[in-house]
């Protein structure tokens, strides 16, 4: 699954706020800081929205934007 392959992999974060009422299916990645869990990215129909910067994180976000790409135009 897409987002198991993302599991426990480090990604840059800055922001301070966190997005809440999303509905469980529109959750693709939970994250944790100091033991509370957020969510980290939502996917919505053919919208993807990211609260990282995975454009910041290296290789394993540069692969995560490219195989977000293809995940969204196989649906």
């Amino acid at each position: 699954e897409f987002s198991k392959k993302y599991q426990n992999k480090s990604q840059y974060f800055v922001h301070s706020y966190i997005a809440n009422k999303v509905a469980d299916k529109e959750k693709l990645f939970i994250s944790s800081y100091e033991n509370i869990d957020f969510i980290a990215a939502v996917k919505k129909d053919s919208v993807l929205g990211f609260q990282f910067h995975p454009e910041r994180g290296g290789e394993v976000g540069l692969n995560l934007l490219l195989d977000s790409i293809i995940e969204l135009c196989k649906n």
